[in-house]
């Protein structure tokens, strides 16, 4: 596994760093850090949403950072800043694969400390799929709209034809998500919206599949999480409904589970208008623990 580290881009924040990593497959996974002036209280790990990138958390680090918490953020195979076809994946395997080379590279810079994971939509996805697999190295695990399960599902002929394209067309695309829909901020829309980074042509067919299948399977593993988990999620998100993590915050194996649902907030809950209030119960319930 090779770290390469570079240049800071136009971030506000402390001590910036940027680098890639090698995946088990070959690809050059980005990164970027931000450290606090002092020893972290903490490390944090951010897995990024579907089409977006470890850029668009400014308002999670700008929040966190001064408190004394270090940020780490990849950008996701076919993602941002890292190699790969864009929004596709042949295994969703492969996503926690590289988040766990991401960890080990994390930790040869911050070997000690508690190690907390934030996980956003699809990201959270990874985060609950690599929570699963790799529970020990972890301290505590943060859930933004996670695409967990009992989202809004598709028809069973719907369920039909992505499965019969994943196989026979696997690199066909589908509709991308609606940028109207990832929060009620015009200003953060119309960024997203220009942002050279964002992936504009919508996830494989091989993606979708690979998501929902990870999805049905969560129910099963779900008791054993046993690590504090903070859930944040939008009642007016119409991305993943959060009817789901209701449903995983009832399963989930924990004995220390907190659940803040946002009436009215849209999907990116640290992206919009009442982000303050998101982000205070986001820093109260890390620095109540670390």
């Amino acid at each position: 596994m090779v770290a390469t580290w570079g240049g800071p881009p136009d971030v506000s924040a402390d001590r910036h760093l940027s680098g890639t990593l090698d995946s088990t497959d070959g690809l050059a996974i980005f990164f970027q850090r931000w450290a606090p002036a002092g020893a972290a209280r903490a490390t944090l790990m951010i897995s990024h949403g579907l089409a977006e990138h470890s850029g668009r958390y400014g308002n999670v680090i700008e929040h966190l950072v001064p408190l004394g918490y270090a940020v780490y953020a990849l950008d996701h195979r076919g993602h941002g800043r890292s190699d790969g076809e864009r929004c596709h994946v042949d295994r969703f395997d492969q996503f926690v694969d590289d988040l766990e080379r991401f960890r080990q590279t994390v930790r040869s810079a911050q070997p000690t400390g508690p190690l907390i994971l934030i996980g956003h939509s699809m990201g959270g996805a990874i985060a609950l799929a690599y929570t699963i697999r790799h529970q020990q190295h972890l301290d505590g695990l943060v859930l933004s709209g996670p695409a967990s399960t009992r989202g809004r599902s598709p028809s069973i002929f719907e369920s039909a034809r992505i499965e019969v394209l994943a196989r026979l067309m696997p690199h066909r695309r589908l509709p991308p998500l609606p940028s109207s829909a990832i929060s009620r901020d015009a200003a953060v829309v119309a960024a997203y919206d220009r942002d050279p980074l964002v992936t504009r042509n919508g996830p494989t067919v091989r993606l979708r599949r690979e998501l929902r299948r990870v999805a049905r399977n969560f129910p099963a593993s779900m008791p054993g999480i046993t690590l504090p988990v903070l859930i944040q999620h939008g009642e007016a998100d119409e991305l993943v409904s959060v009817e789901a993590s209701v449903f995983l915050a009832d399963r989930l194996g924990s004995e220390s589970i907190t659940l803040h649902t946002y009436p009215g907030l849209a999907h990116e809950v640290y992206n919009e208008p009442e982000r303050g209030r998101v982000l205070e119960d986001l820093a109260g319930w890390l620095t109540s623990r670390w």
